[in-house]
């Protein structure tokens, strides 16, 4: 097995994807609100399995978005991606988690997973 450099990320090796990140607000006078949107990439990974059980079929495996850690964004959040939301490849997603990527090495936060939810953001203030 191929060890890879200590420099190489997780950006580095895998296809990145384009995405839309959605800052929301929920709630409040106006409404659900789309504060802002900023237009980046990162890693996109699409889960979307049918699970059997023994009386049900039901749809089960979120999917994940690894995130750079220094997007504009994160720092106007501290760094609380739950809550918020993507757009990537036409459909809407709500970050319903989050875990960090540290490097083991040196102990700097890479990147962001969010697990991400299907959803809907059509109806929120100054959508498009």
């Amino acid at each position: 097995m191929e060890r890879l450099d200590m420099a190489t990320e997780v950006f580095d090796v895998f296809d990145l994807t384009e995405y839309t990140f959605y800052q929301l607000e929920r709630g409040g006078i106006a409404g659900n609100t789309i504060v802002d949107t900023f237009e980046t990439n990162g890693v996109f990974k699409l889960r979307s399995d049918l699970v059997r059980n023994q009386a049900s079929e039901t749809k089960e495996g979120n999917a994940t978005l690894h995130i750079r850690s220094d997007e504009s964004f994160l720092s106007l959040l501290d760094n609380n991606l739950v809550g918020h939301g993507v757009h990537i490849e036409g459909k809407d997603y709500e970050i319903i988690g989050q875990t960090g990527g540290k490097n083991f090495d040196n102990g700097v936060m890479e990147h962001y997973t969010a697990t991400l939810r299907e959803t809907n953001f059509s109806e929120f203030e100054g959508s498009s």
